[in-house]
């Protein structure tokens, strides 16, 4: 049996409905909406006060994690899993929006947001709270049977690529700090 539709059935067979409640409360806070929006605003905000590193880093990664998301679901077509517990219609599969935004978002956000936070505990802290909301985003559309496990790794891997590309081009142009 493959790694999907083994965990599928765990998940089917073992969520609670208070774990089914959690998860979606995570994904909706989490929705592709809400972090996209985030990104770019946060961005534009960045870009207004003249930080025009730290306003690219966040525009660019959101949007183009949303646009290569949007054309991957396309060309792919991946059904979902059958046994849903939240009602998705007409959005293909794979990779996982909320994985793969949230992953861009969080990133994004510590990788600017450490340089401004000076007490190493903190800053810590930053990449700890980004790195486990990235993971529960993540594992609340796998709670919720609405992904594949593999959507969900294939998110987050895009997530990681768009923003840690975004990053390496942004800082080449740059060419100073954040390196």
């Amino acid at each position: 049996m493959n790694l999907d539709l083994a965990v599928n059935i765990f998940i089917a067979n073992n969520v609670t409905p208070t774990l089914a409640s959690i998860g979606n409360i995570i994904s909706t806070i989490g929705g592709t909406a809400i972090t996209l929006g985030l990104g770019i605003v946060i961005g534009i905000v960045f870009i207004l006060r003249k930080k025009w590193r730290e306003g690219l880093i966040f525009v660019i990664s959101v949007v183009s994690t949303g646009a290569i998301t949007i054309c991957m679901k396309n060309f792919i077509m991946r059904a979902r899993p059958d046994n849903a517990l939240q009602l998705i219609i007409g959005d293909p599969s794979f990779p996982s929006g909320h994985a793969a935004l949230a992953t861009t978002f969080f990133f994004a956000f510590a990788y600017v947001f450490a340089f401004y936070i000076k007490d190493p505990i903190k800053r810590k802290l930053l990449f700890i709270v980004s790195i486990l909301a990235i993971l529960l985003i993540g594992f609340s559309r796998i709670v919720l049977n609405v992904h594949w496990t593999t959507d969900v790794i294939a998110g987050w891997s895009l997530g990681v690529f768009c923003t840690g590309l975004t990053i390496l081009i942004i800082n080449r142009i740059f060419r100073n700090k954040f390196v």
